[in-house]
């Protein structure tokens, strides 16, 4: 399997959107799609949300000598 990663940005109204994709294993879709009741894109915005929150207070501590 080839990883694909492209983002590109577009414009809705007065806010800048990116689209984000990516490749993912056979199987892994399927196992996805075993669970429809998620919204698979909001669950993912938010993991990186959350990711970039924690990097943000690793860089806060790190800029400090906490770390």
């Amino acid at each position: 399997m080839r990883t694909i990663f492209s983002v590109c940005t577009k414009s809705i109204g007065k806010h800048k959107m990116a689209t984000f994709t990516i490749s993912i294993p056979k199987g892994l879709k399927e196992k996805i799609n075993e669970h429809p009741e998620i919204n698979w894109a909001e669950y993912i915005k938010k993991r990186f949300e959350d990711r970039i929150r924690e990097l943000r207070k690793f860089e806060e501590l790190k800029n400090k000598g906490g770390v």
